[in-house]
């Protein structure tokens, strides 16, 4: 049942952010310019506000407070990162250091994004991993990565970790490295055979990462060593994340074109699966990661078919 449908008669690429009973979304692939973030007022459905850039919006805007401050962080593709003001929609500060697709990670004062490289710009701009004052933009620190980290950068005990890999030219360079929160030291990285295309999972000791192979692998970040990887190989690019279903302690992965699997944490070993094609005939390529919902779990494809899959028929 639709409850409300909210017209914006523009490609939306990114997940939306919702705040103060608004809704937050942004348009644009990586041929819009001049895009913009726009805010709908969620009982009525009606347009409040936008914010334009001078670039796509494809990464997800996210929503962060620190002394009192709400601001929106929104990538920007080729005009760097946005913080705005969520009172009026405003600019409060913007930082370029290349192209940005990936959502931030925010952790007290701090603002972590990572950069990539387009199509043929390889030689125009640089791979960083960097971290920035909430209040300010102001850069804290800047490290440059192997190759182009297209994903949320994320959190374990005191470091920040970035996953790296090409999609827009061929590279065979993939991997994930970490860095001290507060002064960007080096802690530990993975080098992996493949670019990592997926958000990365932490639970506990653990990140999970998916890559453009459609791998699914254990990183121990104890030990500093990846534990296993499971294939789920198919034609063309992979793009989806794996995600962790704490109540039934398994991993969620959302393949191209192999179904739905179901993974023990541990071992990688599938636990269960279900493939469209076998149960309704109908399968088109998936790229997003599964949605955990009561009593299973919702996936879309790049048709637009939506469905929840409940976990006792699977």
């Amino acid at each position: 049942i639709i409850v409300r449908k909210i017209f914006v008669g523009t490609f939306i690429s990114p997940a939306s952010a919702i705040y103060n009973n608004t809704l937050y979304v942004g348009e644009g692939t990586h041929y819009t310019h001049h895009a913009r973030i726009y805010g709908f007022d969620l009982k009525t459905g009606q347009l409040k506000m936008t914010y334009s850039t001078k670039g796509h919006t494809e990464g997800s805007p996210v929503i962060g407070s620190h002394a009192g401050r709400d601001l929106l962080l929104a990538p920007s593709g080729g005009d760097g990162l946005h913080a705005i003001d969520l009172s009026n929609m405003s600019k409060f500060w913007r930082a370029f250091d290349g192209h940005v697709d990936a959502s931030v990670y925010i952790e007290g004062d701090l603002v972590f994004s990572g950069t990539g490289r387009e199509k043929g710009d390889r030689s125009k701009y640089r791979s960083y991993a960097l971290a920035y004052q909430f209040q300010t933009g102001v850069t804290v620190w800047k490290n440059e990565l192997p190759a182009s980290s297209w994903m949320s950068p994320v959190g374990w005990k005191d470091d920040i970790c970035f996953v790296y890999g090409e999609v827009y030219f061929p590279s065979k360079l993939g991997g994930l490295n970490c860095y001290d929160q507060r002064s960007g030291k080096p802690t530990k990285s993975f080098n992996l055979a493949y670019p990592v295309t997926g958000m990365p999972t932490v639970v506990d000791d653990h990140l999970y990462i998916t890559d453009v192979a459609g791998r699914v692998c254990s990183l121990n970040m104890k030990k500093n060593q990846v534990e296993w990887c499971r294939s789920f190989k198919s034609k063309g690019r992979n793009y989806a994340s794996v995600v962790y279903d704490k109540d039934r302690d398994i991993l969620v992965y959302a393949t191209k074109n192999k179904g739905l699997k179901l993974l023990a944490p541990d071992s990688g070993k599938t636990i269960s699966e279900w493939n469209p094609a076998s149960k309704d005939g109908v399968w088109s390529s998936h790229f997003a990661g599964a949605v955990m919902v009561h009593g299973g779990y919702i996936i879309a494809d790049i048709k637009g078919n939506v469905r929840k899959i409940r976990v006792n028929k699977l």
